[in-house]
Parts: C-alpha cells; sequence; structure tokens
C-alpha cells in the first residue's frame, strides 16, 4: 500500500530522498510501496471505537527499513509505524526516518491502494454538485492540505474517515469538519433528442439544438436518436465541427416506435457516466439557462418532469386516463398528468430509473399485444403517466416551473422562464413557430447583450 503524509500527499522515494506529491500529479516509479499485513484492512475501526477496543498491531515491511510494526492510531485516525527500538516514523523534509518517542500527526500515515487513488482521481477529473447548498464544484479545485485534508470549497473532507465505497461514480459522501455528513452528485449533464426522417421534425431538431447551444448556455454532450447519421445531424443543426453531439441510430417502423424509442437507453455505453440525463421532444426551445434546471434536477435523485397542471390523469387520456381507469385506479381528482416531452433521470445506472424504463417498454409491449397496436393514441406519455401513478410518483415539482406551453401564438411566452414546448399543431406548423420564436429570442439575447 501507498502512505500519504499528514500534508494530504503522498510519499515517494529515489535514492534515499524522499519527497511528496499531489494524488493527482504521482510518479508512480518512485512511489513508497509498503506490504501491510491484510488485518489492516480488515480492521473495524466503528467497532474498535464504540466497543472500547485495544489499538490492532500488525506487521508491516519496507523495502527500506524492513520489517516494522504497524499501529491503528486511535488517537490521529491513522496509523502509526514503530520499529524494534520502539522509535515511530516521521517525514521530516526530504528525510523518512525512525526518531520520535510519540506518535502524534507528523509521525502518521494513511495507507491508501491504487483502487483509492483512482477513486479520488475521479473526483478530481469531475464536477460535483452539493447536495447541502447545491453549489457546484469543479474537482480541479480541490485541495489537499495539511491533517489529512481533502477541501472543497468551505468543505473539509478528513481523508482519515473515508472508505473506498464512499466514492462511486455518480455520488460520494464525506464527513466534514470531522463529523459532519455531506453529499456530492456527480455533474455530467448529457441531453438526448429523438428526430427520424421527416424534413419538418429535423428543422425542429435544429432549431432545438440550436438553442441549447446559443441561449441556454449548454456545450455538453447532445444525443441524437435518428435514422440519420452523424454527419448529417451536425449538418442540419448547422453545428460542423462539435464533437459533443452523436448520434445513437434507431430505425423504428411507425409511430409508436419513433416515441418510444426514448426508452431504450439502457445498457448502451453512450449513455453511461452522464448525470442527469435529459430527454427531450425536438419540438422544444430554450430561452435561458438550463444549467440551473439540469442541477435542480439532479439534487433530487429522482426522475423528472413537467406538469401538465391543466389536464387531470383522471379524465385526460393523453396523461394516462384511459389506463388509469382500465386499472380500476382512483387518483385525486386533482392530481394532474406531466409531459413525456421533457423527462430528466439521474443516470441509466440508477436502479429506479432502470426499473421505470424497463417497466415502460414492457408495459407498452405487453398493451399492444393485449389491445392492438393503435390502442394508445399517446403511447409513450398514457404509460409512463399510468405508471408513476401506479408505482413510481415521477417528481413533478422540480422543473415545472420552467416549462410553458404554446398553443397558437409564440408572442404570448413573454417571459424567458427556461424553455417552451411547441405541441398543439402539425409538424410543418411546428417548424414555422418555432423559428418565429427562435428569431424573436434571438433578438432578444442580442438587445441584452448590448445593454
Amino acid at each position: 500500500m501507498y502512505l500519504m503524509a499528514y500534508n494530504g500527499e503522498v510519499i515517494h522515494n529515489i535514492e534515499d530522498v524522499y519527497y511528496t506529491k499531489k494524488i493527482n500529479d504521482l510518479n508512480y516509479g518512485d512511489i513508497i510501496d509498503v506490504d501491510i499485513d491484510p488485518i489492516y484492512k480488515n480492521l473495524n475501526k466503528e467497532d474498535d471505537y464504540i466497543f472500547l477496543n485495544d489499538q490492532s498491531e500488525f506487521n508491516c515491511h519496507f523495502k527500506n527499513f524492513g520489517e516494522v510494526t504497524g499501529i491503528y492510531n486511535q488517537k490521529t485516525r491513522a496509523v502509526s509505524f514503530r520499529n524494534n527500538d520502539g522509535k515511530y516514523l516521521c517525514l521530516e523534509g526530504d528525510h523518512l526516518v525512525f526518531t520520535r518517542d510519540e506518535a502524534n500527526l507528523w509521525e502518521s500515515f494513511f495507507p491508501i491502494d491504487n483502487e483509492f487513488i483512482r477513486k479520488i482521481q475521479y473526483v478530481i477529473l469531475n464536477k460535483w454538485l452539493s447536495k447541502r447548498t447545491g453549489e457546484i464544484f469543479d474537482g480541479k479545485s480541490i485541495i489537499f492540505c495539511s491533517d489529512f485534508i481533502m477541501k472543497i470549497g468551505n468543505f473539509s473532507i478528513d481523508i482519515r474517515s473515508q472508505r473506498i465505497n464512499d466514492f462511486n461514480e455518480y455520488k460520494f459522501i464525506g464527513f466534514c469538519d470531522g463529523w459532519k455528513f455531506e453529499e456530492f452528485l456527480l455533474y455530467n449533464p448529457l441531453i438526448y433528442i429523438t428526430a427520424y426522417s421527416s424534413k419538418s421534425v429535423l428543422n425542429q431538431l435544429s432549431l432545438c439544438v440550436r438553442s441549447l447551444r446559443s441561449f441556454a448556455n449548454f456545450d455538453g454532450k447532445i444525443i441524437v436518436m435518428s435514422n440519420e447519421d452523424s454527419t448529417s445531424i451536425r449538418d442540419i443543426c448547422s453545428m460542423e465541427g462539435d464533437d459533443n453531439i452523436d448520434v445513437d441510430l434507431m430505425y423504428p417502423k411507425d409511430f409508436v416506435g419513433y416515441v418510444c424509442s426514448k426508452f431504450s437507453i439502457l445498457g448502451k455505453e453512450i449513455y453511461s457516466g452522464y448525470q442527469p440525463v435529459m430527454y427531450l421532444d425536438p419540438d422544444i426551445i430554450f430561452n435561458s439557462d438550463v444549467n440551473k434546471m439540469l442541477q435542480e434536477a439532479t439534487l433530487t435523485e429522482d426522475i423528472c418532469a413537467p406538469l401538465e397542471d391543466f389536464h387531470r390523469v383522471q379524465t385526460h387520456v393523453p396523461v394516462g386516463a384511459g389506463l388509469i381507469q382500465l386499472d380500476s385506479l382512483v387518483p385525486s381528482p386533482y392530481a394532474a398528468g406531466f409531459n413525456g416531452g421533457t423527462i430528466i433521470f439521474s443516470n441509466t445506472d440508477n436502479t429506479k430509473v432502470k426499473e421505470f424504463l424497463d417497466n415502460a417498454r414492457r408495459s407498452i409491449t405487453n398493451i399492444g399485444y393485449c389491445f392492438g397496436r393503435e390502442f394508445n393514441k399517446w403511447a409513450d406519455q398514457e404509460v409512463i403517466n399510468y405508471l408513476s401513478v401506479k408505482s413510481f410518483n415521477v417528481n413533478t415539482n422540480c422543473i415545472s416551473k420552467y416549462a410553458r406551453y404554446i398553443d397558437h401564438d409564440p408572442s404570448i411566452n413573454e417571459k424567458l422562464t427556461g424553455f417552451v414546448h411547441f405541441w398543439g399543431h402539425n409538424s410543418e406548423r411546428k417548424s414555422e413557430l418555432m423559428k418565429i420564436y427562435f428569431d424573436k429570442i434571438q433578438y432578444i439575447q442580442s438587445e441584452l447583450r448590448r445593454l
């Protein structure tokens, strides 16, 4: 195992000269590698504290010093090393020597292995949201300092309290100021959009993508589910050279396939490692920064969609009323449905997300076999509203305030709240109205820049 010194850096050695380096800038050929008895890894430090167990001792072997005794020091919550003369190891400048009679902070070390290093390096390479404050932190700004502290903004995480399992791909926990439990969520957003064949739909896609890049301050990954290749899609969206636009090639054959393809994202590497993952219909224009909405949704760790507060799930078929009645469910008469054209998932490895998407696909299939492929006119939206009422309780509180729906005239949407969904028109008319609205937002944005 490697040794982290009290200054939060890893100890290296070259020709009997010792030095430390930050965990994201290691010289692997020079790192001190100590053979520590597996007893150390199996220690239950909480049991030792709770049941007042004696300090654990274990055998260790240093290449330069031979056999020594390792001691888990409950006072410093780290490991001290003692030689046969009863002296403790200490890092003194560029020397690592057994000179001390007592083991305090400078005589304490935190053993780490390659897996722990990889976990910390992953944190450093990404951006994270504080569950407590909602602040976003770039991992590159993390500082390792004295007393084994990893500093993230105003949060001081004691590395000695951390375990490998505290650091996961989408979330990590830390004990701050020695004891405060804190959570940090990965912020690496992805947006995916479905758009197939139709010229008017591809025009909508172009306006949607351009609004994300031009008005919504979104520079993250965009994936288009389409039967058009990536070169064509980038050309259609006027985004040639934008390497952050990819295509998930799909070949649906009818309306059910078009609208339900959005649920086919599990087990695909192209969607993995992102959080949050937002689905969009192509008939949407963003008019302001999307990151605030994405960050708020991430903090819920839930499936989020915007409310249609004017449509009740008991009576309005497009939000699941037919299936809800058929299953003899009785939701509140005041319960509104949600729109399936904007859905934010935490990530594609999340258990609830997997269950939701899998059960949506299975329900669509089972309903089709039982009642016919044309049974649900709004195949995707009816099913997911039904599943929400039945079991999944999709979060409609978070992002509804950002959504506006247009029926006839885009001029009614004067406030730049987030995004406008263009429904209630045929595909060609949607494209026309979206272009009018896009030009309007472009003008407003240019005027704001002039002020």
